[in-house]
């Protein structure tokens, strides 16, 4: 079980890297097509729709990754990328309920923070 759960952390990677997918086509079709190219907007769209199910997911597959690989709940750089993961999908939650930008702008920062917790994690776990 140890192989399956260690590679359960690159799977995380790539939800990851589908949960970012819907912000970053957004902005590549308003900074580089000015908001005309169609299919960016259909495929920023179906991200848009599966992001929350993608962040539940990630969530689920983040904590049995970590909770079997290090044996419980223990302090290291994946505890702290999990946090990030918390706080991110909390941000996205308040986002959903209450529409205000503010809320907009500290979900774009956790995401900030998660993606950089995240490279952290993969960088001390490799060495």
């Amino acid at each position: 079980m140890y192989f399956v759960y260690k590679y359960l952390g690159w799977v995380n990677i790539g939800l990851l890297v589908l949960i970012l997918a819907h912000f970053v086509l957004r902005r590549i079709n308003r900074i580089g097509f000015s908001n005309k190219n169609k299919f960016l907007k259909k495929a920023a769209a179906f991200m848009s729709k599966i992001h929350t199910y993608l962040t539940i997911v990630l969530t689920a597959t983040a904590f049995f990754h970590g909770f079997n690989l290090a044996g419980g709940i223990r302090f290291h750089s994946g505890y702290i990328a999990f946090i990030a993961i918390l706080l991110q999908a909390t941000a996205g939650a308040l986002v959903k309920a209450r529409k205000k930008k503010p809320f907009l702008a500290v979900h774009r920062l956790t995401g900030l923070l998660l993606a950089a917790t995240v490279i952290i994690h993969v960088i001390i776990m490799k060495t």
